[in-house]
């Protein structure tokens, strides 16, 4: 797991300090695997057979011939961490890009099933936590408001929306284009279809030098978050230079990560039906009257002071994605699909007790799974299940730090993470944080 501690409040705000720390698990997110999901084909010569190498360049060159293919996609990640992503992606090319994937996504016992629908001019995505919380089942994304949202507490999203809009189905075969030790591995029939299998490894370091700019763009926080780690791959390329099966492993600090992608249809219509305007949420640039959820709506949503507490003058205020990132000590918020969060401190009137209470919000309910998953106090404590709350923690630190214990819960709900930390000079646990963590549960 890949855990960078950090001070909490220096984190968010460079005024305060306290002994907590955060730390997370990086893994390829459903949003992102999407961009790498769509496969592509291999060239032959009809008269020489061609080499290993001769024939992944050829799949790359003809993967940009296609005009659409159909795709399964079966994701498992292990280790540390654990999740998995299976579902149906459809792709156009020609005569306009038109994207549509719909997946169901697993991670630390929750489950939920996420359709995307990516167009020239839109990005649609439909979640069903959204869908409550939003009352219609699709959100749709402007191109628009990308340079708006850029600077926000939204720019993982257009991050993601940008990522989509840069890339097709040529990105995994481009990726094994550099490899240097490709080799045959022998033939194997697949969906029905002759092929020729090809292995091949390559470190991710590599493979982000050597994409086009368009597609560094669009898979550079996955290939960054991996290093200088190595990629191992497969592919399974027909007597027609196509693609029929492409599986890679990538390993990040303990956790290790399976896909497999088969092509199940090339050059065949596709059908892709955009959601109607009635069913839609927009998403745009900025400003109340767009009906986007605010920082604002985000505070409302925060428990209020407990009894003997009053709100800080300091360090209360929203968490854009750079903020989360520093919090996190990580680029993590376009890898975790970040969207918004907000952080407030009350301080005790009669103790030294300080409480905070961050909430965070991500784009799906796996996002805001692998988020808490992954989470760490970075401090030494022991933890259990909350009694009340679904899968819940509650911690509290073994030893003081500074003169100081920490107390706290974790749990999410849906799209939200919420953290409620105590920093008190008492090793006791603190039974208000129970209190204040139902609360909240029952506010999201």
């Amino acid at each position: 797991m890949h855990a960078v501690s950090i001070d909490r409040r220096n984190a968010i705000s460079g005024q305060r300090q306290s002994p907590a720390r955060r730390s997370a698990a990086v893994c390829l997110s459903a949003g992102s695997l999407i961009l790498l999901a769509a496969c592509s084909a291999g060239s032959k010569s009809a008269a020489t057979p061609p080499t290993p190498r001769q024939a992944v360049l050829a799949a790359a060159k003809q993967a940009q011939q296609l005009t659409s293919a159909t795709e399964t996609l079966a994701v498992h990640v292990s280790g540390a961490s654990s999740s998995s992503t299976t579902g149906t992606i459809l792709v156009r090319l020609k005569p306009a890009l038109l994207v549509s994937g719909n997946l169901n996504t697993t991670a630390a016992g929750a489950s939920t099933r996420v359709k995307m629908i990516l167009t020239s001019a839109a990005m649609y995505f439909s979640e069903p936590s959204l869908t409550s919380q939003l009352g219609k089942p699709w959100v749709k994304i402007d191109p628009s408001a990308l340079p708006a949202l850029a600077g926000s507490s939204e720019a993982s999203v257009a991050q993601l929306v940008q990522s989509l809009q840069n890339n097709n189905f040529t990105g995994q075969a481009q990726l094994a284009t550099v490899a240097r030790n490709t080799r045959a591995a022998g033939q194997q029939v697949v969906g029905g279809v002759p092929t020729t299998e090809y292995t091949g490894s390559f470190t991710a370091s590599d493979g982000l030098k050597a994409l086009p700019v368009g597609l560094s763009k669009a898979l550079a926080p996955e290939l960054q978050a991996l290093g200088n780690s190595t990629i191992y791959f497969r592919e399974w390329i027909d007597g027609q230079n196509h693609v029929r099966k492409v599986t890679d492993i990538e390993t990040l600090n303990g956790d290790t990560v399976n896909t497999t992608i088969n092509v199940t249809g090339i050059n065949q219509p596709v059908s892709i039906t955009l959601p109607p305007a009635s069913q839609t949420f927009l998403l745009p640039g900025s400003g109340p009257a767009s009906g986007r959820p605010s920082n604002v709506d985000l505070r409302a949503k925060i428990v209020p002071a407990p009894p003997g507490f009053a709100l800080s003058q300091a360090d209360n205020g929203p968490i854009n994605a750079a903020k989360f990132n520093s919090y996190m000590g990580s680029d993590m918020a376009a890898s975790l699909h970040f969207v918004r969060g907000y952080d407030i401190f009350y301080d005790g009137a009669s103790t030294t007790d300080n409480i905070e209470v961050t909430l965070f919000q991500f784009a799906t309910q796996t996002d805001a799974a692998i988020f808490q998953a992954g989470w760490d106090p970075g401090i030494p404590v022991t933890s259990k299940a909350d009694p009340v709350i679904p899968g819940a923690k509650d911690y509290d630190s073994t030893s003081p730090d500074q003169g100081s214990y920490d107390h706290g819960v974790i749990a999410s709900k849906g799209t939200f993470v919420f953290v409620i930390d105590d920093l008190s000079s008492s090793a006791a646990p603190a039974p208000l944080l129970g209190t204040m963590a139902r609360q909240q549960y029952a506010a999201l």
